[in-house]
Parts: C-alpha cells; sequence; structure tokens
C-alpha cells in the first residue's frame, strides 16, 4: 500500500511538472496589449566630457572628501546631495544637472513628503534618484 502511495505521489508530480509546462499560452487580449506596451528602461546615458563637468566633478570630490567629513551626515536623501549632483552633471550636461542639484538641495529637509523610503544601513532615508522623470518606473527583470 505505501509503495503505491509513493508511486502514486510521484507519477503525480511529474505529471503536474509536464503538464503546467505544456499548458503555458502567451498573453492575450489586453494583457497582451499591456505587456506590448512594456519597454525595459534603457540604460542611463552620460554626456561627453567638458572642462566644466570636469570641474564640478573636482570641486564635489573636493567637499565629499574633506569638507563633508567635517560635519555630521546631515543629508536625508540617497544618494546623498553632492552624489545626487555628481551623477545629474554627467547625466545631463553641466547647466541642467546644476540646476538640477541646486534643486535638490533647496528640497532637502527632513519631511516625509512623496518620496520612497528605503532602508539603508544608517537609518531610513527618502530615496530620490538623479533622473528627469521623478516618477520613472524601474523594472526589475
Amino acid at each position: 500500500m505505501r509503495l503505491l502511495l509513493c508511486f502514486a505521489t510521484v507519477f503525480s508530480a511529474v505529471y503536474h511538472l509536464t503538464l503546467s509546462s505544456s499548458l503555458y499560452k502567451e498573453p492575450w487580449g489586453k494583457e497582451r496589449e499591456l505587456i506590448a506596451k512594456q519597454k525595459l528602461p534603457s540604460p542611463i546615458q552620460e554626456v561627453e566630457t567638458n572642462p566644466m563637468i570636469d570641474l564640478a566633478d573636482a570641486l564635489i570630490s573636493f567637499h565629499k572628501t574633506y569638507l563633508s567629513p567635517t560635519t555630521c551626515k546631515r543629508s536625508h536623501y540617497r544618494p546623498t546631495s553632492s552624489t545626487y549632483m555628481r551623477q545629474a552633471i554627467k547625466r545631463y550636461g553641466f547647466w541642467q544637472g546644476f540646476i538640477m542639484g541646486c534643486d535638490r538641495l533647496l528640497r532637502e529637509n527632513d519631511e516625509r513628503w512623496v518620496y520612497k523610503l528605503i532602508n539603508h544601513e544608517e537609518g531610513v532615508f527618502k530615496y530620490d534618484p538623479a533622473l528627469k522623470n521623478k516618477y520613472q518606473v524601474a523594472i526589475d527583470y
């Protein structure tokens, strides 16, 4: 009896594995249209470097290396404001990146507001990446 029960269990498992893989069908109707509209996020391209970008990068590096360690950690965001400005300048050019970085500095406060919260090893922070479209959805594949 136990042998028969064991055989039935193994047969059932093998049958379900083969059946479930053969019964898979591609989405159709509305679901197919929704999947077709989804696009993978394109990798963010950096602009070509120029003397202004190099100067800004050197100033931000100086700030992060020498000035920032002398004061306590004050940024409520991740990435930090200096990293945000560096990424924005490298991604969108000096002027637009500088404006985005200054805007970020003006928003530097401890209010929760609308930002996604993330748990970091140092605490809970607001997640605000350096993207033009703040509501761009990152899809994990």
